[in-house]
């Protein structure tokens, strides 16, 4: 399969190169995530609360919960005293933005239906 695999990702080479000339900030959505990089990131309290608050509700993405609540655990060691204040949800979820999908289709649909009447 490695074959494929490496055939699929190059074919988004020349979109990369074509959007990249245009905009950087837009190509960087074209790179399958096949392609991922680990990464550290410094961060003061303040945006621990954010982002850790904000990644772990319902609404967050599986793969951003999990790691935001990792960070939650080891900063609740260090700093348990800190860390109580915080709203983080440790619960996990089956499905990330749950219905979404059906009321963006919903609303599409109003929207063609209203675009015809035009």
């Amino acid at each position: 399969m490695a074959p494929a695999y490496k055939k699929a990702l190059d074919l988004v080479v020349p979109l990369y190169k074509k959007l990249e000339w245009v905009s950087p900030l837009l190509a960087q959505y074209a790179v399958p995530l096949a392609y991922r990089v680990q990464f550290y990131q410094w961060q003061n309290v303040a945006s621990l609360f954010w982002e850790t608050e904000l990644r772990t509700g319902p609404q967050g993405h599986p793969d951003y919960r999990r790691i935001e609540q990792e960070k939650y655990r080891l900063f609740s060691k260090k700093f348990p005293r800190i860390a109580k204040f915080m709203k983080v949800d440790m619960n996990q979820y089956s499905f990330a933005r749950r219905g979404d999908a059906e009321r963006i289709a919903a609303k599409e649909l109003q929207l063609k239906k209203k675009l015809k009447r035009n």
